[in-house]
Parts: C-alpha cells; sequence; structure tokens
C-alpha cells in the first residue's frame, strides 16, 4: 500500500460503509419528481425504499456478510502465516533437539531462538507475496524510512514506557485472585527463560517489529481498504488481544493496540508505533533485569505496595506529558 493512500480508502464506498458525510445537493431542475417542495423524498411514505446493508452495486445481505468474512479471512492470513511458520519451526526444533526433555523445558529453553527462525520465514513469504502483487513489503507493511521525527520517536517510546508503568501498577496492586493472579503467574513466567539476552532482544526489539508489521501493517491495511476506519481499528485490535491471552492480558493489550492503530492511521506510518510498543514491553524487561540479578527483589518490591503506587504515578505523568506534547505538535492524539 502507497504511503498516501490509507486516506483515500477511508473514504471510499464499499458494503460496510454508509456515507453520512456532507454531499452535493441536485438542483431543482434535477430533484426527482416525487420530491415535494419540503425536499421530502417519500421515505415515509414508502416511495423509495433504502436499506442499511445494501451497497450500491445492489449486493444482499448474505452478499454483505459473506464479502465481509472473505475481507477479513484476507486481512488475518499474515497471522496465520506467521503461527504456523513459528508452529512448524518449533516442532521441528523439538523433534532434533528435544532429547528426553518435556516440551514446556524445551520452549523455555529454546522457544525463542525457534521463533525467530519462523518469523523470518513468514517475511520472506510476505515479502515475495507483495512483490508478485506488485507491491513492496515496506509500502504493505506502511513501514517507512523518511520524513521521520526523532522527536516523536522518542516521545512514542516514551508514552509507551510510561503507560506500562501506570497500567502494571494498578495491576498489580489489585487483589492477586482469579484474573488478577493469572496476570501476575503469566508474568512470573516471563523471567524463567533461560535465554534471557535472547529474551530481551525479542521483547524490546524482536516483539514489536514483528507484531506491528503483521497487525498494524498488513492486517490493518487490508482491513482500510473495505471497512470503516472504527471498525477495522476495533476488529484489529481485537484478534491483537486475543494472542495475549488471559482475561487482563486481554484488557491490557486491547489498550495498548487502540493506541497503536490510532498512531500509525495518524502518523501513516508503523514507525512509531513500533518505539511506542518498545516503550509498552521495556519496563517488564527492566524489571526482569533487576529479578535475575538481585535475589529477593521480585518479593521486595511485590510488597512495597508505596513504591508500586510512586512506580505507576510516575508513569501515568510521563505519558500524560508525552501526550500533551504530541499535541502541541498539532497532530491528533491516538486516544
Amino acid at each position: 500500500m502507497s504511503r498516501d493512500s490509507r486516506d483515500s480508502l477511508r473514504s471510499s464506498t464499499d458494503p460496510l460503509r454508509v456515507e453520512t458525510g456532507d454531499s452535493v445537493q441536485p438542483g431543482p431542475e434535477e430533484m426527482p419528481a416525487d420530491v415535494g417542495e419540503s425536499g421530502d423524498t417519500g421515505l415515509l411514505t414508502g416511495t423509495v425504499e433504502t436499506t442499511q446493508y445494501t451497497s450500491e452495486e445492489g449486493l444482499t445481505r448474505e452478499q454483505v456478510a459473506f464479502s465481509a468474512f472473505y475481507e477479513f479471512g484476507n486481512a488475518v492470513r499474515p497471522m496465520i502465516t506467521y503461527l504456523l511458520c513459528c508452529l512448524v519451526c518449533v516442532l521441528i526444533g523439538y523433534v532434533v533437539l528435544g532429547g528426553g526433555r518435556g516440551l514446556p523445558a524445551f520452549l523455555t529453553r529454546y522457544g525463542n531462538f525457534f521463533t525467530v527462525l519462523g518469523t523470518i520465514l513468514t517475511f520472506r513469504r510476505l515479502y515475495k507475496k507483495s512483490k508478485a502483487g506488485g507491491s513492496t513489503f515496506f509500502e504493505d507493511a506502511s513501514l517507512y524510512r523518511t520524513e521521520l521525527s526523532l522527536k516523536k520517536t522518542i516521545g512514542a517510546f516514551l508514552f509507551g514506557s510510561g503507560m506500562a508503568l501506570f497500567l502494571s501498577a494498578i495491576l498489580t496492586l489489585l487483589p492477586r485472585f482469579g484474573p488478577v493472579k493469572g496476570y501476575v503467574t503469566h508474568v512470573g513466567l516471563a523471567y524463567q527463560q533461560w535465554d534471557v539476552f535472547l529474551s530481551m532482544a525479542a521483547s524490546v526489539l524482536f516483539t514489536p517489529l514483528v507484531e506491528e508489521i503483521i497487525f498494524r501493517g498488513y492486517m490493518l491495511n487490508r482491513l482500510l481498504q473495505k471497512w470503516r476506519e472504527l471498525t477495522a481499528i476495533l476488529v484489529t485490535t481485537f484478534v491483537f488481544a486475543l494472542m495475549h491471552g488471559s482475561i487482563l492480558w486481554f484488557a491490557y493489550a486491547f489498550c495498548m493496540g487502540y493506541l497503536l492503530a490510532k498512531l500509525s492511521i495518524r502518523e501513516d506510518n508503523i514507525f512509531y508505533g513500533i518505539f511506542m510498543h518498545a516503550g509498552f514491553n521495556l519496563p517488564s524487561t527492566v524489571l526482569w533485569l533487576i529479578y535475575v540479578n538481585v535475589p529477593g527483589s521480585e518479593e521486595a518490591l511485590s510488597a512495597d505496595r508505596f513504591l508500586i503506587t510512586l512506580l505507576g504515578t510516575a508513569g501515568g505523568l510521563v505519558a500524560l506529558l508525552m501526550w500533551r506534547l504530541y499535541k502541541m505538535q498539532r497532530k491528533v492524539l491516538p486516544v
């Protein structure tokens, strides 16, 4: 998708969109015969029947539903390709290197490595598909390296870090039962990875790059070609959040995904979203390093509610400051 195409795509007519903006009104000589002096077109008398589910091409409700299902399937295809490639690589690795250890132990030791291999295969396939379609990988993903702003890049990163601290502090202070307990357990498992430095790189660099290309790049772009902007954002964000497991992780990822989608559309570039996403993942990586190198630090921090509140408040203030600075640059803020 070319860089200036998102706005034109969102304004085009399609079976799922009902335009309600301003339109050119016909002159008196162009008015239909059944239009009275008041401009009534007969909608109340039954002379003209309209339906929200019929397109200008005359598609029926069933055809519109099928079209929406097909467009959604086409949009999630890169994500499915990514999941299958990673799964195949992990299974092959387990057969070759698994030995007598169980799958959980294998994933802890080698999971990140084989996921990277699967991602490389995914990008290679997407590159070939884009080239075969007369486009490029970077255009289809809306990833551009020109006309970038260093201030925006730093601001996006700090905004993500601040929001992560703020949201994580709230979740940590909640009573540990039900979904909250599942959230804490999931976070704890992240610190048990064997390849620490590869896991750090995956969390702060690799994961943001991959997920932004797959979700806010390919998937969102394909939905924007046919669907309204808000619908495309919500569907993309919902699928993204589903990939994160438990209820609280879903809520956390949904908030993050919505902000990332709005930012990528406003800037017509997922580059800033990659850095915001990296900022979201940074606090957990820093805590990870502390927990690994300072025995007992995890228990001490979890018990210090005042320090957690202080960190959450500081993060919220940083995010708010970046929000204000971004707004002062006369940009539409991703909210």
